[in-house]
């Protein structure tokens, strides 16, 4: 799906005046530091990386193996966090009020798209989600879109058996409930939420189970797979934040 300029504006302005409201309205603490779950969102998966499965359609060779995302909550974010300060990273003391305000008031998916599809070009329009609609998917039927797409990571291209091999990183920030009526979104007793993308006459997800689910029970954690971290807390909230002021002033 292709966004015109005016609706990127609309979303980053929607986001931007979501951010700016949710930050303000965060409580003062002098020794507040890193982000908080309370308030955040009910819905926890059971563990934070969901493989691509290809679900139906004309091609099952879009995205190759690699392909995965990441459930960006409270909880990770301050892994995320943590993980950075071990680096010798230091931590902006105002993205943590931000990254306090998003993860309250948003769900960040990470989607770490890899594709060596015969075509280059249509490769390459693969990891820029060209012709592909990204929709945030529950066991009710409901489905969401996000409100903003923010891409990580410049193209990267490798050559493996086969040919090119193509990776980008994008985010994907979807609300936590309608921004102009206040309501809730998510279903926090909701069993399970899936990230769909379709296109190209196929649809791929990632499901996350919610912690505590039954059929969570005896997914295997995934507590120890770097891919968790491997994009991090400042990289991750710096770039949305960015996003937000950048199509939203």
């Amino acid at each position: 799906m292709r966004w015109s300029s005016a609706a990127r504006a609309m979303a980053g302005a929607v986001l931007a005046l979501a951010l700016a409201a949710g930050c303000r309205s965060l409580p003062e603490s002098e020794g507040a530091v890193g982000p908080s779950a309370e308030g955040a969102v009910a819905f926890g998966p059971a563990r934070h990386v969901a493989p691509a499965m290809f679900a139906s359609g004309a091609h099952d060779d879009l995205y190759a193996p690699e392909t995965f995302a990441v459930w960006a909550d409270a909880r990770l974010a301050e892994e995320k966090r943590e993980a950075d300060l071990a680096a010798g990273q230091p931590i902006d003391p105002t993205l943590d009020a931000d990254a306090a305000a998003i993860l309250r008031d948003f769900i960040v998916i990470e989607l770490h798209l890899v594709s060596g599809f015969g075509d280059t070009a249509s490769a390459v329009e693969n990891v820029d989600l060209r012709g592909m609609q990204a929709f945030l998917e529950w066991p009710d039927g409901r489905r969401m879109a996000p409100i903003q797409r923010v891409f990580a990571t410049s193209l990267g291209e490798e050559e493996v058996d086969g040919g090119p091999r193509y990776r980008r990183t994008i985010f994907l920030v979807f609300p936590v409930r309608d921004l102009w009526l206040g309501q809730p979104l998510v279903d926090p007793d909701a069993d399970s939420a899936t990230l769909a993308l379709e296109g190209r006459e196929s649809r791929y997800t990632f499901t996350w189970p919610r912690a505590g689910a039954a059929e969570s029970e005896a997914a295997v954690t995934d507590a120890d797979d770097d891919r968790r971290t491997r994009v991090g807390y400042t990289e991750l909230f710096r770039a949305v934040r960015r996003a937000a002021r950048l199509f939203g002033r």
